[in-house]
């Protein structure tokens, strides 16, 4: 069975991405969230 993970490990993720390359922390969100990002509906 495969679940979404939760916003407290997207977090730990961006967190964790943010260390390595801010740009990729920032395309993670914005391919995570899609359209909320952007404010688009």
């Amino acid at each position: 069975e495969q679940t979404d993970p939760t916003g407290e490990t997207i977090v730990e993720i961006v967190n964790a991405l943010k260390e390595i390359d801010s740009a990729a922390a920032k395309t993670f969100v914005e391919l995570y969230l899609g359209e909320l990002v952007k404010g688009e509906e």
